[in-house]
């Protein structure tokens, strides 16, 4: 009877990929080669088996499937509750993942498209149905979209800016390019439009640059600085 808000984090997806019946229907095999628990083991600096690349996407895919899973509970009790009907949800991720498609690269820890192109999607009141917007989008955008779709009146300043104009086709976009920012093994920054992603990075006695094209994925990338 009053306005809410709910997050809910999920884990499913995250190393280690531990799966039970029926999300592990997709593995041939618990463990193959170096991918033994869900994680990889550590170990000599070699290239990923064929059969260890198909087995850590095969372990992806249950991830997700059990993840789809507590989202249709969710939906379903929203649903059968009414509450959808004044409900907006909205599925995001902080990062996405390298599967050693390339035969090297594995996790988070990297500036890739499969890492850094994560899900931004939005469904309810007030919403498109089917609708894919063709945009750069960032995450700080998610709160100033929320207030917009959920008529919050606020002072606060966001670093992001609202999609709701590009939802209703009232514009194309609302920003030229996208900042983002990796912490992980070093201090990172990348600017990214359409074409280009351009990458500086600094420690104490150290600075690095370099500018690739897009798309910049795992098995196409291509240096132009």
């Amino acid at each position: 009877r009053q306005p809410y808000f709910i997050y809910l984090h999920l884990m499913d997806t995250h190393l280690p990929h531990l799966l039970n019946p029926p999300y592990n229907h997709w593995l041939e095999k618990e463990d193959v080669g170096r991918v033994k628990g869900g994680a990889v083991e550590d170990g000599e600096n070699k290239e990923f088996t064929d059969e260890e690349k198909r087995h850590l996407v095969n372990l992806y895919d249950g991830s997700i499937r059990r993840a789809d899973v507590a989202m249709e509970n969710i939906i379903g009790n929203l649903s059968r509750t009414g509450m959808d009907k004044n409900t907006i949800l909205l599925i995001n991720a902080d990062h996405g993942e390298v599967l050693g498609e390339d035969g090297h690269f594995l996790g988070h820890g990297s500036s890739f498209d499969e890492v850094m192109k994560v899900p931004f999607i939005l469904a309810g009141p007030g919403i498109p149905v089917k609708k894919r917007l063709d945009c750069l989008t960032e995450n700080v955008d998610i709160v100033p979209t929320l207030c917009e779709l959920a008529n919050i009146q606020t002072e606060a300043k966001f670093d992001g800016k609202s999609l709701v104009s590009v939802m209703n086709g009232r514009s194309r976009k609302v920003k030229n390019y996208v900042l983002s920012h990796s912490g992980l093994n070093e201090r990172s920054y990348f600017i990214i439009t359409r074409d280009f992603k351009y990458k500086f990075s600094y420690e104490l006695n150290k600075q690095e640059m370099a500018l690739w094209t897009c798309p910049d994925n795992v098995e196409n990338r291509k240096e132009i600085a």
